[in-house]
């Protein structure tokens, strides 16, 4: 029995076609670690590590609408470092902790906007530079995504 799942692992190993699309992850390593495993959901792809049966460890979620999330778990929770591209081409990579942007992290929206800054539980929150398409920007404090507290705004033109 333990041989016959031994196998069943070095197929799903081999047959993993993904390839992380930053160096957060290295999926060759991960593919040869013990904790290796895949799970499966209504709406996505787990590849990882698993432990106890939940995502633990360093990992890859792939949805069915071109969202995924490459890196840190902890107890099903994005959790560490990780990289999250969403279905509408937005981007954020930083900090995670119980499944929400928390720490230090970069958003990018798909038209060029980019916030670099301080996250608390997915939102904006903490000290953070925001840059607009058209020369605008802030950089300033920020509560609850909001831009609050001291701050310097710079509208098109330097003004």
């Amino acid at each position: 029995m333990q041989e016959q799942k031994a196998v069943g692992n070095a197929l799903n190993r081999s047959a993993s076609p993904y390839q992380a699309t930053t160096k957060l992850v290295n999926m060759e390593e991960i593919r040869g670690s013990e904790k290796y495993g895949k799970k499966q959901y209504s709406d996505a792809i787990y590849e990882g590590e698993l432990v106890n049966g939940k995502r633990h460890g360093l990992g890859v979620m792939i949805y069915h609408n071109s969202r995924i999330y490459e890196g840190g778990w902890v107890d099903d929770f994005r959790d560490g470092k990780g990289f999250e591209r969403y279905s509408n081409g937005n981007t954020y990579e930083g900090d995670f902790a119980k499944g929400k942007a928390d720490g230090k992290g970069i958003y990018t929206w798909n038209n060029g906007e980019v916030y670099d800054g301080e996250w608390k539980e997915g939102l904006k929150h903490g000290d953070g530079i925001w840059k607009g398409t058209d020369g605008d920007s802030y950089i300033g404090e920020w509560r609850i995504s909001k831009a609050e507290g001291y701050g310097v705004h710079i509208w098109k033109g330097g003004k």
